[in-house]
């Protein structure tokens, strides 16, 4: 058996090496395209890797930059990226917005927020970045207080201020956000959702997830994790049974596991209570 994984490591070894090789070929023939295009399809990479990339392309673009920088950032060599989005030329939001995601994947908040701050102008998948990596980490009211900074919000904006509303106990103001949304998926829905049921507010979260289905909006694991944690907290059982017969007959895998998981993740807390 250890022969065999030795085989196996020593033959992606040689593919990395194989694809290394051709990246510096096509860099040196000056095709470009199709040197990127081979690194990004690329499953395994090492630091010859992104050197080769360095090294050949003396004319990079700024998609070329951006791709180096999201490789680096992948496999979170951190310095190696910034070290790249310093030497740029021009630096692009494409490029930024992937170094400011590096640090937030690694809780380098307050690096992820100096280079946010270093941006002359902010396009809305840069504000987003950063506003849920403050959610995420939980530093609400610096989520909170960016997002108020924002002038042109979207779906995926109004569904982190939903959520940092729910996570700080203001359902209130998570409702009047939710309402006057004018479009709503399934994210807006499980948010408010899984906010009432965090909340205590059980019944209101049964209602919600009522009304979602009214809509037309088609539930998922965390819907029906949150439905039948508040039919249990509220005694609502007939309610649950109808919900875990709704549940069993759809594709949707429904192991308490799975569920009580899905409802840890939706605002990254360590316990449910059902």
């Amino acid at each position: 058996m250890k022969q065999r994984l030795l085989s196996v490591g020593e033959q992606g070894s040689h593919h990395v090496f194989t694809q290394n090789k051709r990246i510096t070929q096509l860099g040196k023939s000056g095709q470009i395209e199709d040197a990127i295009k081979v690194f990004t399809q690329m499953a395994q990479k090492n630091t010859v890797t992104y050197n080769s990339m360095i090294s050949e392309m003396p004319e990079r673009d700024s998609v070329s930059w951006t791709t180096m920088i999201n490789g680096y950032v992948r496999v979170g060599k951190l310095d190696e990226a910034r070290d790249l989005l310093n030497e740029m030329p021009y630096r692009n939001i494409g490029a930024q917005t992937a170094m400011i995601s590096g640090y937030i994947q690694c809780n380098k908040l307050d690096e992820a927020r100096k280079l946010f701050d270093e941006i002359s102008t902010w396009d809305v998948v840069c504000w987003n970045a950063m506003i849920a990596g403050y959610a995420h980490h939980g530093r609400i009211n610096e989520a909170l207080c960016l997002s108020k900074q924002m002038v042109n919000k979207d779906k995926v904006t109004w569904n982190t201020i939903i959520s940092c509303y729910a996570q700080v106990g203001q359902m209130d103001s998570a409702v009047e956000i939710f309402e006057e949304m004018e479009e709503k998926d399934l994210v807006s829905w499980n948010s408010l959702i899984a906010g009432f049921m965090l909340n205590g507010q059980n019944l209101d979260a049964l209602k919600s997830y009522a009304l979602m289905g009214h809509e037309g909006e088609k539930a998922d694991q965390l819907s029906f994790a949150c439905g039948l944690s508040s039919c249990a907290t509220i005694a609502a059982l007939q309610v649950g049974k109808q919900l875990h017969q709704v549940v069993v007959k759809s594709d949707i895998d429904v192991t308490l596991a799975s569920l009580t998981s899905h409802i840890r993740n939706a605002f990254h807390i360590s316990e449910v209570t059902a």
